[in-house]
């Protein structure tokens, strides 16, 4: 009875998934009601609008990220097994790629693709969703919204805060692309059955396991990413 308890109370979402979720739906409503009913948000100063949430280009972003994610996958799995094999299958790239395919097929370098191109597609969305509102309320913020030509600093931190929160809500889908990746006992049948599995045994809050550093990384590149691509453009457009 304990047991069965405990594993009950390990399947609950932890508050911290909940909240990720709760903010993501205000988020995506407070875009819907800007977007197609007043035309954009304002704050303080009728002069200053953010721009409009957009939806169809962070979708677009979202899904030609997955095809990124697609063809790269076979590249992605050796790294993952490089990573965390002991044994002398998984010494090399080669090794790891020649082992693959002689036990399980070739088609087996794509396993774990259905949660890799899940945890794309919800960070890239989230990112390119907040990257031009954070980056207009910073500079509402800090000179009035009075701007003509983006500001470098305010790009990387708007840049490394965009794909923290992209990096903090696809987390848990990363879990599992990392666990169907590494899998070569075929453990995982599908991504529902990793999904079900991971929870069983973690909880939601172990699927969480390694948020602070993940999101750490993903700030330094997505800073350095967002604010090199938006500082060339200006240069470009020039």
């Amino acid at each position: 009875m304990t047991s069965v308890g405990q594993e009950k109370e390990k399947a609950r979402p932890p508050a911290a998934f909940g909240a990720v979720l709760l903010f993501l739906l205000i988020l995506a409503l407070t875009g819907i009601i800007s977007t197609y009913k007043f035309g954009g948000l304002t704050f303080l100063d009728d002069s200053f609008a953010l721009p409009r949430l957009n939806f169809i280009e962070a979708t677009a972003g979202g899904f030609a990220s997955i095809i990124c994610e697609s063809v790269t996958q076979p590249l992605e799995l050796m790294k993952v097994r490089l990573q965390v094999g002991t044994s002398s299958s998984q010494k090399s790239a080669l090794a790891v790629f020649l082992h693959a395919i002689r036990e399980d097929g070739i088609l087996s370098l794509w396993n774990g693709t259905s949660a890799a191109v899940l945890r794309q597609f919800i960070y890239q969305w989230v990112k390119m969703l907040l990257y031009e509102p954070i980056r207009s309320l910073m500079e509402l913020q800090f000179f009035g919204g009075k701007v003509r030509n983006p500001v470098v600093w305010i790009m990387v931190v708007a840049g490394g805060v965009a794909g923290a929160l992209g990096c903090a809500a696809s987390q848990w889908s990363d879990y599992m692309k990392v666990r169907m990746q590494a899998d070569l006992n075929g453990e995982y049948k599908s991504l529902m059955h990793c999904l079900h599995k991971s929870i069983r045994k973690v909880g939601f809050s172990g699927m969480y396991r390694g948020i602070i550093p993940a999101c750490q990384r993903s700030f330094i590149v997505n800073a350095s990413e967002l604010a090199t691509y938006g500082y060339f453009k200006m240069l470009v457009v020039k």
